[in-house]
């Protein structure tokens, strides 16, 4: 079978599982003919993705969906009007997302949270079916809580994920742990999509933290818990160009240049891990049976956040609490059901690939390794 991605490339979590699905669907027998990646003009596709995809690669300007955790009406507003302005260069890139599906004549097309997919089946109706992927469609599962304090911004986060499935098959909602699928909704329950490169690594408690410099107020905080607790070793990535890169600033502190096989490498011998709590390292960590301090930047990670403290994967806070990170991860013990979870993702991907596509439908749903091929 011959597969499209359109994935939005804004997100990395995005990225990586379109990589994991590929993974996925060449070792099965099937081809993605290209993969298109929406990013805004300002942005470039990452060389890791570049560098691990089999596909051909294009890209289209597309809008950017990231809201903080402190954004008001206002800031709603203003991202509204940045998106009226960019219209007729989003229409074009429809047009181009059109024409690309309509060339290709493939079986299938898969969105990675893509708006401008959903756009584009609502105005031009390609003939070429589709499905989307995306732990935020999990939003509109019929089970999903929204919190009392939040639920304006999750109301936001709703109408933008119907809007990235509009005339779609189905809706595939990753997720840390089982539900049970949505007719009403469209939704099919999945588990995270995680790379080889996670899979295959070997796991070691080591004697340090990792992290990554997200922002400078992280940078700030990280230097000063660093200077009052000089004998907690912490390894960090650096990803913010007003931070200079020193491998070794002083016994206890190593900050590192940012490449994706020093992230793995460092989170894979860690005792602990600090993140923001996006979907993809919390999952990373969770497999790899590592505890995590979550600082969540925007709704998106509260909600993953939410699930991952159910979880028992590690703990929440507003600020950097290292001293609780440790407290936590002398009593925590890794999670073998999630483990156990992700491995069953191939299956029941390639089981309900099968069923939308009417070819080979498994028989024994009971068995999810027995679904290998379409």
């Amino acid at each position: 079978m011959r597969f499209l991605f359109i994935i939005q490339g804004e997100r990395k979590s995005n990225l990586t599982q379109a990589l994991a699905l590929e993974e996925i669907l060449i070792r099965n027998g099937h081809q993605v003919v290209e993969m298109l990646v929406g990013t805004s003009p300002d942005s470039k596709i990452p060389g890791f993705f570049n560098a691990a995809s089999h596909s051909v690669i294009k890209r289209f300007i597309a809008p950017v969906s990231k809201y903080s955790m402190n954004e008001g009406s206002d800031d709603f507003k203003n991202k509204v009007l940045e998106t009226l302005n960019n219209l007729p260069d989003y229409y074009k890139s429809m047009c181009y997302i059109n024409n690309r599906i309509h060339k290709t004549k493939v079986d299938l097309v898969i969105n990675f949270y893509e708006l401008l997919t959903g756009l584009t089946y609502a105005l031009f109706k390609p003939s070429s079916p589709y499905i989307c992927i995306g732990h935020q469609y999990m939003f509109l599962h019929d089970d999903f809580m929204v919190p009392k304090n939040r639920r304006f911004s999750y109301s936001l986060l709703k109408i933008y994920a119907r809007l990235t499935s509009i005339r779609a098959k189905k809706r595939i909602a990753l997720s840390m742990r089982k539900f049970q699928n949505s007719e009403t909704q469209k939704i099919i329950i999945v588990p995270p999509l995680i790379r080889k490169d996670i899979t295959a690594i070997p796991s070691n408690s080591g004697e340090y933290l990792s992290g990554k410099i997200v922002d400078s107020e992280y940078y700030r905080n990280v230097m000063r818990y660093h200077w009052m607790n000089p004998h907690i070793k912490i390894h960090l990535l650096n990803n913010l160009s007003e931070v200079e890169d020193v491998d070794a600033v002083n016994d206890s502190l190593n900050i590192h240049p940012y490449t994706e096989e020093k992230l793995l490498n460092l989170l894979a011998g860690c005792k602990a891990c600090i993140n923001t709590g996006d979907f993809e390292s919390i999952c990373d960590a969770m497999y790899l049976g590592k505890p995590i301090l979550m600082i969540p930047k925007n709704h998106d990670q509260f909600f993953c956040t939410t699930e991952a403290v159910k979880m028992g994967a590690g703990i929440f806070s507003n600020r950097f609490d290292i001293d609780e990170l440790l407290s936590f991860s002398n009593h925590y013990s890794p999670n073998k059901e999630f483990i156990y979870w992700v491995h069953t993702c191939e299956g029941i991907i390639l089981k309900e690939l099968d069923k939308l596509l009417n070819k080979n439908v498994c028989d024994d749903v009971s068995d999810y390794s027995k679904c290998v091929s379409i």
